[in-house]
């Protein structure tokens, strides 16, 4: 870890504020995430598990973005939402990003976050490194993309290290409020998830995103001998 925060800081730290340098990744939201806990009396018998949740409903995967000065990339409004996100929203045949939707993101969404050149921390996914997802990057949002090394995301990373775990968190709590009983349909299903989705991240402070990018990759202090 320490050998991959020296090259990244080696590499961008004197070039970039922390108001430049920011961090994307896509993760998987499900309609149904009950809490991971629940009370159960004494004795009781057969499962504690919650009723009517199904184990993989309505499943999308949200992009998220946080910048290293606390800025979780742009509050999204919710007059954006006049049904559907449409804007931010997009159906694709694979079950995670493609570089048809990495695109998207840079033209439709990226680019009106950043005003100056900075780098963009992403994992080793091909259509985020790749000669062309690169160019698409520095082509429409003026940033460079900086490729961590592969199965390091979870110690280097700052929204795995820091943000993914409280925003899963806050989805559970939000889910007690949504639930439901009876048939929903999958577009009911959907349109639920986007939301609690928006609720949960806008729910995200700085310090815990600040903090986030702090234990990924500590910029140690600099001591003149």
């Amino acid at each position: 870890m320490g050998k991959i925060c020296d090259r990244v800081l080696r590499k961008y730290g004197s070039r970039f504020t922390p108001s430049t340098i920011y961090n994307v990744d896509e993760t998987a939201i499900y309609f149904d995430t009950p809490p991971k806990h629940i009370w159960a009396g004494r004795g009781r018998k057969g499962s504690v598990k919650a009723k009517y949740a199904e184990k993989h409903s309505a499943r999308f995967t949200a992009v998220m973005t946080i910048r290293a000065d606390g800025k979780p990339g742009g509050t999204i409004e919710m007059d954006e939402l006049p049904n559907y996100p449409q804007e931010q929203g997009h159906v694709y045949y694979n079950g995670w990003m493609d570089s048809r939707v990495w695109e998207i993101y840079a033209e439709e969404l990226l680019k009106y976050q950043i005003d100056s050149p900075s780098v963009l921390l992403a994992d080793n996914f091909d259509c985020h490194v790749s000669e062309e997802g690169q160019k698409v990057i520095a082509r429409e949002a003026n940033a460079t993309v900086c490729p961590l090394p592969a199965n390091s995301t979870g110690v280097c990373q700052s929204l795995d290290v820091g943000v993914m775990g409280p925003l899963k968190k806050t989805m559970r709590a939000l889910w007690l409020t949504d639930f439901r009983k009876g048939y929903i349909t999958a577009s009911e299903k959907r349109l639920i998830s986007i939301k609690r989705t928006i609720r949960a991240w806008a729910l995200i402070d700085s310090e815990c995103v600040v903090g986030s990018f702090e234990k990924a990759i500590p910029r140690y202090p600099v001591v003149e001998v």
